[in-house]
């Protein structure tokens, strides 16, 4: 047994300084959150308390051991539900400007077709995500004369489909 909790005393050791030594933290991509390291703090002086308690041989203290790592759980899913918050975040700046996008695509793109005498033309566009590299223009010199512009510029990203007018 006592080799068992010497074991344990040295794994809290390196977890500590792994959690609060930045170095490490950035080494192993270990998140440098100030809830993370305190909850890991706690749940590695519960460890480190019981373990030497045991070797030690001195009188534990009940519920100290359901309490370290209940703070470790709660300050996991603190970290977690923050890093999911701003990643909502995040998504929803990213959808507003894909949707202020469409729109100015939206508003470059013809809003009427010309009329011609013998030909008839009809215009629907629907871009397979929310901007598309596709852009279209009618130019009519005269009643009879008329130029189609159709440019396609995928695979090139929200910026080449704004400036492709």
């Amino acid at each position: 047994m006592f080799y068992n909790n010497l074991l344990a005393v040295i794994a809290m050791m390196v977890l500590l300084a792994v959690v609060l030594v930045p170095k490490f933290s950035k080494f192993l991509v270990i998140l440098n959150h100030r809830v993370l390291a305190a909850g890991t703090l706690i749940f590695a002086l519960e460890v480190l308390y019981t373990n030497l308690g045991t070797v030690l041989q001195y009188r534990l203290l009940p519920l100290v051991d359901a309490l370290g790592f209940a703070v470790l759980l709660f300050s996991l899913g603190y970290v977690a539900l923050e890093i999911v918050f701003t990643n909502e975040r995040r998504l929803l700046s990213i959808e507003t400007e894909l949707e202020t996008a469409r729109q100015i695509q939206s508003s470059i793109l013809p809003t009427s077709v010309p009329e011609l005498d013998n030909l008839r033309i009809a215009a629907c566009y629907h871009p397979m995500t929310s901007v598309a590299g596709d852009f279209y223009q009618f130019v009519q010199s005269n009643k009879n004369h008329l130029g189609i512009l159709v440019a396609d510029v995928s695979g090139h990203g929200v910026p080449a489909a704004l400036i492709s007018p």
